[in-house]
């Protein structure tokens, strides 16, 4: 997971607003958000397994690690729902402190 820590971490420092979502992430008076794909993938280092914490009724939760190394757990639909999602974006795109 070595090699995907630094792949996370220059993907961060590419993206400018990458900062700022993280910052409204972890306010916890911040109201729920859209997120985009791209910052989706870059803090779950693409969805993987080692990012999994868990599954539930709604899919798959998995923990997020933001450029300062600070984490946050995300709810994630299944597979399917979520190839749907990057055509057609939804409140599951969402995040709350």
């Amino acid at each position: 997971m070595e090699g995907s820590t630094s792949k996370h971490d220059s993907l961060v420092q590419k993206h400018v607003d990458f900062g700022i979502l993280e910052n409204n992430i972890q306010d916890p008076t911040a109201t729920p958000m859209y997120l985009p794909m791209e910052f989706l993938k870059t803090i779950t280092c693409d969805f993987s397994k080692e990012q999994e914490l868990g599954r539930g009724g709604y899919g798959v939760v998995y923990k997020g690690v933001f450029g300062s190394k600070a984490s946050r757990g995300l709810a994630w639909p299944g597979k399917d729902s979520r190839l749907e999602l990057e055509k057609n974006p939804s409140p599951w795109g969402r995040a709350s402190p």
